[in-house]
């Protein structure tokens, strides 16, 4: 019992500042205390509610007309931004009808340079071709001779 006692008188002494802050600082002097809530007349009560009813609306009114403003705006920018592409693809029609021509001759020159040379490397092929072999020097040849002798062994019998 003596501990439930002590446990109380913490809790009430030091945890009730931990948990609830300190004590509220009393009024300035310059305070004067209003009237109780049931001390209004019935034409007071409903001042005091139309009053907060009417600044409750009024707070609605805000938001809603933020919303308004804020939907106008999106949709006058999504309407700046759909003139803006149709501009792009205007500007991008043009600018693909003046390119076409760079673009065509730029291909037609790497083709006639593609071609001329395949044409050189054919030439070149054949003429490789037509000249008789080089005979290699000694030693490359005793070196191939023995790399077809193990190719052959490796074969085996046939």
């Amino acid at each position: 019992m003596v501990r439930v006692r002590m446990a109380a008188r913490f809790v009430k002494n030091v945890c009730s500042e931990v948990v609830l802050g300190p004590p509220c600082m009393p009024n300035p002097p310059s305070h004067t205390q209003g009237r109780r809530w049931s001390s209004f007349t019935l034409r007071e009560h409903l001042r005091c509610w139309s009053a907060g009813l009417q600044e409750y609306a009024d707070s609605w009114r805000g938001f809603a007309e933020k919303r308004r403003a804020d939907r106008e705006e999106a949709e006058r920018f999504l309407k700046a931004q759909r003139e803006a592409i149709s501009g792009i693809k205007e500007h991008g029609t043009a600018a693909k009808n003046e390119a076409v021509p760079l673009v065509r001759a730029a291909v037609q020159e790497w083709v006639a340079v593609y071609q001329a040379t395949l044409t050189q490397f054919v030439a070149g092929y054949k003429e490789g071709m037509q000249e008789p072999p080089v005979p290699r020097p000694q030693q490359q040849q005793q070196e191939s001779s023995a790399a077809e002798i193990s190719n052959n062994q490796k074969k085996g019998p046939e």
